[in-house]
């Protein structure tokens, strides 16, 4: 007598075969079609340039869908690649015995696998794209085409060519073709899906048929105990399935930056975005710009390559550090890095705001340590206006250091602000102008020629590095970009007492490692009886460890900038206001 685990396994046998029918048919179905679309392959060529050329083929294929929808076209990529200069391999009687040379070291960007497509772009020697398209297409149209496909696909007009070919096609009989086959494998594929469900329901009612009598048997014997179970038996097998498809379900979401093109696509789209509105830049994108640049100059210069060279000069002007010039020399990938700062000037509140005021704040903001030397020459309201402005995170200090004890309407929200006119504001910009020029964009080429020279000074012994500085001409961008260190040795003990606090004591024992006893006698006097002996324990451990010489040069760097601010700013501003006092002191006499 059969049970019902003999029935249900019956059941899953039978639905299994049509299953597998089911499946046969499909896929043959499927053949004709997938022959058609294999292409035969080319033997020789690399399998990254046959990528790069598939990438390029779908580009052109999406852009010229969009261009012609109903025209019908044929695109074909030819690449050619930029390897570099490959070493003959060496003959077996070459080799020493019990040495392998390293079979797994990549010396060509083609032939390593961790590398992007799109990092492959730039290791193209020449590319030539050939698309056919219908006759009737008039001459304007494929200039057109022409011109938008060396930006869709990011070629160089000068490097690669674009062949379009007309063709006289009939497009009404394509078309007919097409609509034959769709409707010959549409009625294949109906037919096939009746016979699997004629299939199905005759196992079904045969299968309905035997639970049936199984279960009457059963019911007889054990009282009805049997149909719980057949119901506990499946109910699992349901939750099952319904599980498997919700985890099916998940992984698929997580496309949003591993998708290049996608990617590529969001971040020409928002660049778009922000070149077209008449607020960008704004003080908020700048200091957002800025920030991204302190953390990696790599993701700035990747961003900053990406805008036109107009606006790349405009966004350079503005900036007073040095990360800014890093990132346009060396600029990195682009990468989610990149992408999360575009995202952040993209939230960027850009409403009514004055483009004059914008500008003001931005030539205010990067006054940096002048700030406080620009609101004390200005009118007091006008200095609160423009501080009232600016974010937080620059007016306090701005006030504090211009306005000591008399700052705390910054931190008032209920302070209304004195509007100022255009033409004032105009008059503040222009005098903010004045006391800090803007960057030229002919700098970036002074610093790459003595990029390294900076670097070397960063560690150089201060005798060397005054040399440097002495024979230096005065155009030279040392001079401008790195305040000189050996001037700390050159203080008064009025200046060194000003200087010293301002400085920690791990920057002290960075900057003073390797440096003379005599030289630096003068500093440890300012110290205190406990600060000196923890400076000696800080240098004998950093003499024993040997410490990397970036982190020497920007502690040395640190306090070049801290004795600039208060010494040779300071005297600066005495000498202009000299003859001011001078003629005070005579008026009185």
């Amino acid at each position: 007598m059969m049970t019902l685990l003999d029935v249900v396994g019956s059941i899953r046998t039978k639905m299994f075969s049509v299953l597998t029918l089911f499946t046969v048919i499909l896929l043959g179905m499927s053949v004709p079609a997938v022959v058609r679309a294999q292409t035969a392959p080319e033997y020789g060529k690399h399998a990254r340039v046959a990528e790069v050329e598939n990438i390029m083929v779908k580009d052109a294929t999406t852009f010229l869908k969009s261009r012609f929808p109903n025209l019908p076209f044929l695109v074909s990529v030819s690449v050619d690649p930029l390897r570099r200069v490959e070493t003959a391999p060496k003959s077996s009687a070459d080799r020493l015995p019990y040495f392998e040379e390293g079979d797994e070291e990549i010396q060509d960007e083609w032939d390593n696998p961790n590398v992007s497509t799109y990092a492959l772009m730039p290791r193209i020697k020449r590319a030539v794209v050939t698309v056919s398209v219908p006759s009737n297409i008039t001459d304007d149209e494929i200039a057109e085409v022409r011109n938008s496909m060396l930006q869709v696909l990011n070629l160089t007009a000068a490097r690669d060519e674009i062949v379009i070919q007309k063709r006289a096609w009939t497009q009404m009989t394509d078309n007919k073709a097409d609509s034959q086959t769709v409707i010959l494998f549409s009625a294949i594929g109906f037919a096939a899906v009746l016979l699997a469900l004629a299939g199905l329901f005759l196992i079904t009612r045969t299968s309905i048929k035997t639970i049936g009598s199984a279960i009457g048997t059963q019911a007889a014997k054990a009282a009805g105990g049997g149909g719980g179970g057949a119901a506990a038996s499946i109910q699992p097998m349901a939750a099952d399935t319904t599980d498997s498809r919700r985890g099916g379900g998940a992984p698929s979401g997580d496309l949003k930056f591993s998708d290049p093109i996608r990617m590529r696509e969001v971040l020409l789209q928002s660049i778009r975005v922000l070149c077209e509105s008449d607020m960008f830049p704004t003080l908020q994108d700048l200091m957002v710009l800025d920030r991204a640049g302190k953390k990696n100059p790599g993701a700035l210069g990747a961003l900053l390559s990406e805008f036109s060279g107009d606006l790349q000069k405009r966004l350079f002007s503005y900036s007073f550090q040095n990360h800014w010039l890093e990132a346009l020399v060396d600029p990195g990938e682009v990468n989610s890095e990149v992408l999360e700062t575009l995202s952040r000037l993209m939230r960027v509140s850009r409403g009514s705001e004055d483009v004059a005021l914008q500008k003001l704040l931005i030539y205010v903001w990067r006054l940096d340590g002048q700030m406080a030397e620009y609101l004390r020459a200005i009118d007091h309201d006008e200095s609160l206006a423009i501080l009232a402005h600016l974010p937080k995170t620059v007016s306090v200090g701005a006030a504090r250091a211009a306005f000591p004890g008399n700052w705390g309407a910054v931190l008032d929200t209920q302070f209304k602000p004195k509007p100022l006119s255009r033409e004032r504001i105009e008059k503040l910009a222009l005098k903010a102008m004045q006391m800090k020029a803007l960057r030229d964009f002919s700098i970036l080429e002074q610093y790459r020629q003595e990029r390294d020279l900076l670097e070397y000074l960063s560690y150089a012994e201060p005798t060397e590095e005054k040399e440097i500085y002495l024979a230096s001409p005065p155009q030279s961008v040392i001079h401008s970009m790195r305040p000189p260190f050996y001037r700390v040795f050159e203080l008064t003990s009025d200046e060194l007492d000003r200087v010293v606090s301002r400085i920690s004591l791990d920057d002290w024992a960075l900057a003073l490692l390797n440096t003379g006893r005599n030289d630096r006698r003068e500093i440890e006097k300012k110290f205190s009886e406990k600060q000196r002996f923890l400076l000696v324990d800080k240098l004998k451990k950093l003499d024993q460890t040997a410490p990397d010489r970036a982190k020497v040069g920007q502690a040395r760097e640190r306090i070049a900038r801290v004795v600039k601010t208060e010494v040779t700013d300071s005297q600066r501003q005495a000498t202009r206001e000299a003859p001011q006092d001078d003629s005070n002191e005579t008026q009185a006499a």
